[in-house]
Parts: structure tokens; sequence; C-alpha cells
């Protein structure tokens, strides 16, 4: 489905879709279902990979705590290697590290 919206903007993309549901109510179409079955296990990150990839989109801790959504001190042990992130905020970290670019220069300015 990424591919889709890679190849497409968001306004042809809706367009599409549009267009599927208008043929559907028509019965036209039957309507597709997609079974997402190769979900990457989550990756581990060592302390200085995190710190590694808050400085390359250039935030500070407190910056990159409050974008992650945990607090300043979750950083600094992150960090420090006291405590290792968990669940979403290992997600969060590997789209940030594989997509920094992407992150750097769109969605930095959505988040504000």
């Amino acid at each position: 489905m990424s591919d889709f919206f890679e190849k497409m903007d968001i306004g042809n993309a809706l367009k599409e879709s549009l267009n599927e549901v208008l043929e559907y109510e028509k019965g036209n179409i039957s309507l597709r279902t997609f079974i997402r079955s190769n979900i990457p296990d989550l990756p581990d990150f060592k302390a200085s990979e995190i710190k590694s990839i808050r400085e390359e989109i250039k935030c500070t801790q407190a910056t990159f705590a409050k974008l992650l959504g945990v607090s300043k001190s979750t950083i600094e042990y992150w960090e420090a290697g006291k405590s290792k992130p968990a669940g979403s905020s290992r997600r969060m970290l590997a789209l940030i590290k594989n997509k920094k670019e992407t992150f750097i220069k769109e969605d930095l300015k959505l988040i504000g």
C-alpha cells in the first residue's frame, strides 16, 4: 500500500478511492481485503544508536522526548544505557532512523 501512495499524490489517491466507492455502490466491483502478515519485529536500540538518531535530526533531549511522547529523563536513561525503549517508542525510533531524510524535511514541519 505504501508503494501506492509513493506513486500518487494524496489528491489523486483520494480521487481513486472515491471512484472505487462509487463503483462498489453501483455493484461494478467487490471490496478488496488486505491482510498484512509480514510486520517486522521491533528492533532493539543501543544507547549510542538512540543518541545518534536524536543528533541526526538535530533535536535536544527535551525536544526528542516531546516528539516521542516520553519524559526528558526517559531519553537521558535510554542514552545512558540505564533503560531501553519499549513498544511504540521502538517502532517510532525505527521509523525515524530508516526515513530520517523524509522525517527531517517533511514530518518535523508537520509536528511543529
